[in-house]
């Protein structure tokens, strides 16, 4: 949305502003609630009024321009008179040349040419007109004061578009000077910064929008200014049911009021919690009644606790039982211990199922490749192979490898684009886009790996070759027994964790490197050692059932493994009760 007007603009040396503002807010008043006795009448007077403020908006704005246009054409009119500005159709750029009365020859190619150089000055000042400017300060003058300087809104109301940055980058270049700009953001969280600029103070902002951004990485700036200039008075979060018909998104519905906020307060949270929503439950849940399918909380915030983190709203009576966990675990992975996993960019090229067209010195590069993972502490099968190609593996050219050379030419021109599209244009357009740390994949290293995206947490161990799609989240370290760890991130306390800690997405639990980092995990010492071996010893028990049978029911020794996790953070037979849901 374009405008004449700038926000911040005062318009207090524009003539006579108080007695034109005072005449312009009495009549646009009495033309909304009806008090005319001639409606084109009124609707004339408005509209003169509007086009003086837009005029004089226009030439205060571009007051230097508009006389270096003048001066320019004039120059133009006394060497070409109104040549070629006679058969322009647009009357006010015509009106800027004069005809010359005298007749005289001159070269017409350097008259175009410095007529094209005037027109482009005038598009530069004129072309917002094209763009159709909504003037919204003149729409509502409520919203200026007498002297016709912006007071600000006492509400917004508003559906924003939500266009992902990754599947726009475009659209975000001339936004990232806003403070709310971030990598992988949304463009919609641009419409809540500039929506709190043009509030009043007290003011209120009510959105319907993407649910996510409590918990998004690209959210982290919105969550802040959120949160430290605004109230939060009620979130409604809609979960999977999809309100639009046009747009499988997952919404919710939030209104904040625009104030320095308490140090602590109440906000009113609903959420759908069923897997498959109907109707009947948005109408529920807009009614503030509680089901079965729902939950409706009073959740009590600390606004400071949360800058540069994530929200998730939970029951206060689970707080205890969070603080406790967190008490007792002390371990948490480091930024470098986690890793995403690989992404080819144009998955097609890389992604093959038949590595034996390829000779052997070629199959060196060609790896098992998992996109996803069949189970908890086991995932062997996977019936697709990538082509592991990177500077930091091969640094010939693909004359030494034939048959590779082959199957890349078809991808060869979409690839180079790719290239330049992630801004990568010297990389060989045979290489990976992002290879990762190749020890985080290759046998021999002992690793950890989570699914981002799955109903259940799922961990699985592995010390084989797994190498992973960015479907997949890699640990590994040296700080703690990684099959110790595999079986305490398999336990419903962690996923219990998870669920209220970590991020949601609809019915999918969403564990990427953010989740991973924040997991407390009691380590290892001298008082937990026992319980500790007894937990490792459970996990090989069931790596080795499911190495014999990838279906082997491993229940049993599931359960004993959380049982064992309950006892390593000292939970209470209450405390269990409300993680196995039996409360």
């Amino acid at each position: 949305m374009v405008s004449y007007f700038e926000t911040g603009k005062s318009l207090s040396h524009y003539p006579n502003i108080k007695e034109r503002m005072s005449k312009y807010k009495r009549i646009v008043k009495d033309y909304k609630e009806g008090f005319y006795t001639d409606k084109n009448l009124i609707a004339k007077e408005i509209k003169n009024l509007q086009e003086s403020f837009k005029n004089f908006c226009l030439k205060d704005k571009f007051n230097k321009e508009i006389k270096q246009l003048t001066n320019g054409a004039n120059e133009y009119s006394k060497k070409y008179g109104d040549f070629l500005a006679d058969e322009h159709h647009d009357e006010k750029f015509k009106s800027f040349f004069s005809k010359n009365m005298f007749e005289f020859s001159f070269d017409e190619k350097v008259a175009i040419k410095e007529f094209a150089n005037l027109k482009k000055e005038y598009d530069n000042i004129f072309n917002l007109e094209s763009n159709h400017p909504f003037e919204w300060r003149f729409e509502f003058p409520e919203i200026l004061d007498d002297d016709g300087n912006f007071k600000g809104f006492d509400l917004i109301i508003g559906n924003p578009p939500y266009i992902k940055e990754a599947e726009n980058k475009e659209l975000f270049t001339n936004t990232k000077k806003l403070r709310t700009y971030q990598g992988k953001m949304d463009i919609w969280y641009h419409f809540v910064g500039r929506g709190f600029d043009i509030l009043k103070n007290n003011g209120y902002l009510a959105f319907i929008a993407t649910n996510n951004w409590v918990t998004n990485s690209g959210a982290k700036k919105l969550r802040n200014i959120v949160l430290e200039e605004s109230q939060i008075l009620s979130l409604v979060d809609f979960s999977s049911f999809m309100v639009f018909d046009s747009a499988s998104i997952q919404t919710m519905i939030m209104q904040f009021q625009k104030i320095k906020p308490p140090k602590n307060y109440e906000f009113h949270f609903a959420k759908i919690t069923t897997q498959t929503p109907i109707y009947e439950d948005v109408i529920n849940l807009l009614k503030n009644e509680k089901t079965q399918n729902n939950e409706i909380l009073s959740i009590n915030l600390t606004p400071k606790k949360f800058i540069d983190k994530t929200l998730n709203f939970t029951k206060s009576d689970y707080e205890e039982l969070f603080n406790k966990i967190q008490k007792y675990g002390k371990f948490y992975l480091e930024e470098s211990e986690v890793a995403q996993g690989i992404v080819p960019a144009i998955d097609e090229a890389f992604v093959i199922k038949d590595k034996n067209v390829f000779s052997k010195n070629e199959q060196c590069f060609i790896k098992e490749y998992y996109t996803g993972l069949s189970g908890k502490f086991y995932s062997s099968f996977t019936d697709k192979y990538l082509i592991y190609l990177s500077n930091k593996n091969y640094s010939g050219n693909l004359d030494d490898l034939p048959n590779l050379k082959q199957h890349f030419q078809k991808y060869k021109e979409i690839l180079k684009e790719s290239k330049i599209k992630y801004k990568t244009p010297n990389k060989p357009y045979f290489y990976l886009h992002r290879e990762r740390e190749e020890k985080f994949f290759k046998k021999g290293e002992e690793k950890i790996i989570s699914q981002v995206r799955c109903i259940e947490p799922i961990f699985v161990y592995s010390n084989e070759n797994f190498y992973g799609s960015r479907a997949l989240f890699f640990i590994q370290t040296c700080r703690i027994n990684l099959k110790y760890l595999t079986g305490v991130l398999n336990s419903k306390l962690i996923a219990f964790w998870l669920k209220h800690k970590g991020k949601i997405q609809g019915n999918l639990f969403k564990i990427d490197k953010e989740p991973l980092l924040n997991i407390p995990v009691v380590n290892i010492n001298s008082k937990n050692e026992k319980l500790a071996n007894k937990l490792i010893s459970l996990v090989d028990e069931i790596l080795k059932a499911k190495e014999q049978d990838k279906n082997a029911n491993t229940q049993e020794l599931e359960n004993k493994i959380n049982s064992l996790v309950y006892k390593l953070y000292n939970l209470t037979e209450d405390e269990i009760k409300i993680i196995e849901n039996k409360e």
